[in-house]
């Protein structure tokens, strides 16, 4: 009807020879009666026609064979770079890859190059990973270290190889552990290898040299790295060097921690002869190095016309 509103986007004009015009501006019109409208096109497309052709034998002579055809049409701007790669997957973990690479910068047809990649599994201790590798190139997996949170290091060991065929790799690796060992002397810990023998085990006595001993280990660490492992050893004793000199007595030598020790104010020999002194009394808990001094008395009885008795 008249004044009736069109609009329009003119399809993509083919030219008829591998070129068509693309790009075509709206056409908006307003009918007022019979009218001829011109498209305008502002590009312009070539037709690539990209071919290839590869033979997969199935027989060892190749007396049986299947053909496998690759084509793919692209229409392309001018002056566009094409890459077209299509894949044919055979049944032994190999796949044909048809591929090229192309200026549009007029029709043509693109020849295919043809080549094969092999089906790789990766396999790896935090997993495995497939992938397709081209044949001949070389394929290499450098090093790493997994650390884990829960005392585990697992060191993966490189890889290097050139790829002839559809292969697994296993990368070799190593576990270790986390190993803390504590005793009373000291404290060490780090990475363990799996599988590898810890034994530490403490003397019966140790001599701190200060006075101080150690007697009776508790246990002993001894034992083969499957897991993180802590390990601590003490002793059930610990003693101490005690001295107590007077002039009736001398006792040394090593007392348990906790335990009495002393001489009494008065000893008395049983014979008419005592010792009076200071006397002495401890706990243990420390090193003890004490001289007491001490003094002799006699009992001496008087009869006559003064009688006595008594020490002096």
């Amino acid at each position: 009807p008249n004044g009736t509103v069109f609009e329009y986007v003119p399809p993509p004009l083919d030219l008829g020879n591998g070129t068509r015009l693309v790009n075509a501006s709206p056409i908006r019109l307003v009918a007022t009666g019979p009218a001829r409208v011109r498209a305008s096109y502002g590009g312009r497309e070539y037709l690539l026609v990209f071919e290839g052709s590869a033979r997969e034998c199935l027989t060892q002579d190749c007396t049986w064979y299947r053909m496998h055809n690759f084509t793919e049409a692209v229409w392309a701007p001018a002056g566009r770079l094409v890459a077209v790669e299509k894949y044919a997957v055979l049944y032994n973990g190999t796949r044909l890859v048809a591929s090229a690479t192309a200026a549009a910068d007029r029709p043509k047809r693109v020849p295919l190059a043809i080549s094969r990649e092999y089906r790789v599994a990766l396999v790896a201790p935090n997993g495995t990973a497939e992938l397709w590798w081209p044949e001949g190139r070389p394929l290499a997996v450098s090093p790493y270290v997994l650390e884990y949170n829960n005392g585990t290091r697992v060191e993966v060991k490189g890889f290097n190889t050139t790829v002839t065929g559809p292969v697994v790799v296993r990368l070799n690796y190593t576990v270790y552990y986390w190993v803390s060992l504590a005793t009373p002397f000291n404290k060490s810990e780090g990475w363990v290898k799996r599988g590898a023998l810890v034994n530490v085990t403490l003397p019966q006595f140790a001599d701190l040299g200060n006075g101080t001993a150690l007697r009776s280990p508790n246990g002993t660490c001894a034992f083969r790295v499957d897991e993180p492992r802590r390990c601590a050893i003490a002793y059930r004793e610990r003693l101490y060097w005690v001295s107590v000199q007077a002039p009736f007595n001398r006792t040394e030598g090593w007392v348990a921690e906790g335990s009495v020790v002393g001489l009494p104010e008065v000893f008395d020999l049983g014979n008419g002869t005592r010792w009076v002194g200071p006397g002495f009394y401890a706990v243990v808990d420390k090193p003890i190095n004490v001289t007491l001094a001490y003094k002799r008395q006699y009992y001496v009885e008087m009869s006559g016309v003064v009688e006595w008795s008594g020490w002096a």
